[in-house]
């Protein structure tokens, strides 16, 4: 199966991410005014993510409905565990190691609290997206040989799910400042472990609608509904984007944590966008084929030129003078993309290394 469209989403995806963690979003932004650059940021920056997921999600169901259970086990859910723990391995001895701070590990296995959140969250790290992959992996074909076995109609299984989960996620966000005024007075842990996993960004919870929505667009993918952009479909989408642009005003209205992937509106947003990629098929051109093909290496790598940007101290002495925080922006962005595909061309020169790019 090949949809070439998922060449632009991969290629954009990578991109909106590192000009998320580099600033760059933020400084295009700013260059109209103070609160353009927010909007980018909890808008584009933050749609990424849950486009990836999506197309995995999907491709996932498509491959394990052609080749059966093998491939989830034998293929899917240990090379996903392997990514985990290579990047995650690596990127933990590199801040102890390069950066001298034991600090980091000591801090991580001082509570089972706080040895779960780093697991969850890869480390503290963007690798939080394998363990999020794992979970969802396992999650959603469990889902689905349930519902195999109960003979229901799948798609209204998959749509009750959906906003199901889609509730769950909005109320456990909404009622994050509540639960810890609960916990706080008095004192019942479960409220309190329910409160701290409400904060966290890479909370598994709020991805479970993913596995629903991109079930959908499976199920008609694979019954052969969804052939081209007919006028069904368009009102579908309508009705989508429609939806998530109700909730992103909803979530601005009320002061929402708009940095965090709890939010209704990227449900719906990327929902649409992954039905608009399987319908709407058209050739990539060579530039967008050979970004996509790096993305991979271009997520897992560019955190270390964003995220520890002592490299820049070079341009200092080169130049002998500080460098304006619009240029080290814009250098961070342009390394970052063009360092993380070098690495990954390295990588897979050497065949340890290049299943893990």
């Amino acid at each position: 199966m090949l949809i070439t469209t998922f060449d632009y989403l991969r290629a954009l995806c990578s991109l909106l991410i590192v000009s998320l963690r580099s600033g760059l979003l933020g400084l295009i932004g700013e260059w109209f005014t103070s609160s353009t650059a927010n909007i980018l940021e909890i808008t584009i920056g933050y749609i990424a993510v849950p486009i990836f997921i999506q197309i995995s999600l999907f491709l996932l169901f498509v491959k394990v409905d052609t080749n059966g259970w093998s491939y989830l086990i034998k293929k899917r859910i240990p090379k996903l565990v392997a990514l985990y723990l290579f990047w995650v391995s690596l990127h933990t001895i590199f801040k102890i190691v390069a950066q001298n701070n034991l600090s980091y590990l000591q801090a991580t296995i001082t509570s089972f609290k706080t040895l779960i959140e780093f697991l969850v969250s890869g480390g503290f790290s963007p690798y939080y997206f394998f363990f999020i992959l794992v979970f969802l992996t396992i999650l959603s074909q469990s889902f689905d040989y349930i519902v195999g076995y109960l003979h229901k109609p799948e798609k209204k299984i998959y749509y009750y799910s959906f906003l199901g989960s889609c509730l769950v996620v909005f109320l456990i966000s909404l009622t994050n400042t509540r639960l810890c005024c609960v916990y706080e007075e008095y004192g019942l842990a479960i409220i309190g472990a329910i409160s701290n996993i409400a904060k966290w960004d890479y909370n598994p919870i709020n991805f479970i609608p993913y596995i629903f929505s991109t079930a959908i667009v499976a199920y008609d993918y694979k019954n052969k509904k969804i052939k081209s952009l007919d006028r069904k479909l368009i009102h579908r989408l309508i009705i989508v984007f429609l939806l998530s642009a109700f909730f992103f005003t909803v979530e601005l209205s009320i002061n929402y944590n708009m940095l965090s992937y709890s939010r209704l509106s990227l449900i719906f947003f990327s929902w649409g966008v992954l039905y608009l990629a399987v319908a709407a098929r058209f050739k990539s051109s060579k530039l967008v084929q050979f970004i996509s093909s790096y993305s991979l290496g271009i997520y897992v790598f560019h955190i270390y030129f964003t995220d520890y940007s002592e490299w820049i101290q070079y341009f200092v002495l080169i130049t002998g003078h500080e460098l304006p925080f619009n240029v080290i922006v814009i250098l961070k962005f342009i390394i970052a993309v063009l360092g993380s595909i070098l690495l990954t061309m390295l990588f897979r020169q050497v065949s340890f290394l290049k299943n893990y790019v």
